[in-house]
């Protein structure tokens, strides 16, 4: 290397990432979920998975990037706006000495065949690797096109750079898809590659181009223009997904409750060891009647059987979704795994002509009895209205007002100011 290539090529040693892989919308949906109820809880999930696989696919692509053999610098997720003032979202942009390459990076599921006239079918197979289903897709490579003139106008509009060549590649993230590029043309055979084939096309593209021999410092400034005019894309998903929160000061009151150790996180709020026994109990009488587990009782409804805690046929009978012919089935053993002293306490009911156990809380029967329904109608995980340690504080302080039921740790303003006379009426019934 002479001495004007050591002045050009000086600064750009290595492979280095100006933007890397951004995790804030997955941890978006992931506080998302804490906001919905059960009944929108599946639909985050939903996308959050969607959004895992991408990403998935995105960081297998970062990882072969960041160990190219060619010194570059390396952009994720960049939008900006084209010559109609619409967004364009790339997936990654390469700036190498020779040429720039952006990348389309594709997680498919399925099979892709490619014809003679450069049309994208795509093949869904099952176990026996037979095809199930087929359907055409929109050209990832005339998509990334699209990309590519993006970038190019906007290092043109603003004199950044004229002749810096331009290239493109659709790459397939997901080690499963096998491509058929069989009828394809040349070019587009060479446009599209598997991820783990990178390295050796960048450098088959950089060949194409020796003639350019771009300054570090010019590539600096192209990367860094193209950061700086980056548009974050805001993604509303309560919008998008159409999903009912939770109140947010009410979010709030037990976030700050959680973090303080009164209110335990959501993953422990459920018994993991109850919740245990419930399924293997399913699974049991599902093979046993031979149903489908979820007609025995599917995971929303065990979820309110855990929170609500029924201590009689009467509380499992409240339950939306869980009528006598349920009960008649199932009723006496989910009780009794509930409460291992069920039949005991039974037999003293009986003894006591008593519509109530002996060890019941008419109290604490009111309170979760509430809880399930205002939970239900506000489409809230039962524990924001408030979870067993808040309940039995209630039960202890017997709040007379507003002013009282301030004193439960974990019960804020809001809180007071949605529940407290539902609470407090509930209380003077037992007064």
């Amino acid at each position: 290397m002479g001495l004007l290539d050591l002045l050009k090529h000086n600064k750009i040693k290595e492979v280095t990432i100006l933007k890397d892989i951004n995790l804030s919308n997955l941890e978006k949906l992931e506080e998302l979920i804490e906001k919905v109820g059960d009944d929108q809880k599946e639909i985050v999930e939903t996308q959050l998975k969607k959004e895992k696989a991408g990403l998935d696919g995105e960081k297998r692509v970062m990882y072969e990037l960041k160990h190219l053999k060619e010194p570059c610098l390396i952009i994720h997720d960049l939008t900006l706006f084209d010559k109609n003032a619409e967004q364009s979202q790339i997936d990654f942009v390469v700036l190498t000495k020779n040429c720039a390459i952006v990348l389309e990076s594709k997680s498919l599921q399925g099979n892709i065949t490619i014809n003679s006239d450069g049309e994208f079918t795509r093949q869904f197979v099952n176990n026996e690797r037979k095809v199930y289903r087929k359907e055409g897709m929109y050209s990832p490579i005339r998509q990334n096109e699209i990309h590519v003139g993006v970038i190019k106008d906007f290092l043109s509009s603003n004199k950044i750079a004229k002749n810096y060549p331009i290239e493109s590649l659709v790459v397939i993230s997901n080690d499963k898809t096998i491509i058929d590029k069989k009828y394809a043309t040349k070019a587009v055979k060479e446009a599209i590659v598997k991820f783990d084939q990178l390295d050796n096309n960048i450098y088959r593209l950089m060949q194409k181009h020796t003639d350019i021999d771009a300054s570090d410092s010019k590539l600096l400034e192209i990367g860094n223009a193209l950061v700086d005019n980056d548009v974050p894309r805001a993604v509303d998903y309560v919008q998008s997904l159409k999903l009912k929160l939770v109140d947010e000061e009410v979010y709030e009151e037990t976030k700050k409750a959680q973090e303080t150790g009164f209110i335990e996180a959501d993953s422990k709020v459920i018994d993991e060891s109850l919740m245990n026994a419930l399924k293997e109990y399913r699974l049991k009488k599902a093979r046993e009647l031979h149903y489908q587990p979820y007609y025995v009782f599917n995971n929303a409804l065990m979820e309110q059987i855990i929170n609500t805690s029924p201590k009689t046929k009467e509380e499992l009978l409240a339950i939306d979704g869980f009528g006598e012919k349920k009960y008649e089935l199932f009723g006496e053993d989910i009780l009794k795994i509930i409460n291992p002293n069920f039949e005991e306490e039974k037999a003293t009911e009986k003894t006591n002509n008593s519509n109530e156990s002996k060890n019941a809380n008419p109290i604490e029967s009111a309170l979760k009895y509430y809880r399930f329904n205002k939970a239900k109608e506000l489409g809230y995980k039962p524990y924001y209205i408030f979870n067993n340690e808040e309940m039995n504080n209630i039960i202890n302080l017997m709040p007379n007002t507003k002013e009282d039921l301030l004193k439960v740790n974990g019960f804020g303003a809001k809180k007071v100011e949605m529940y407290g006379d539902d609470i407090i009426n509930i209380i003077k019934k037992f007064k």
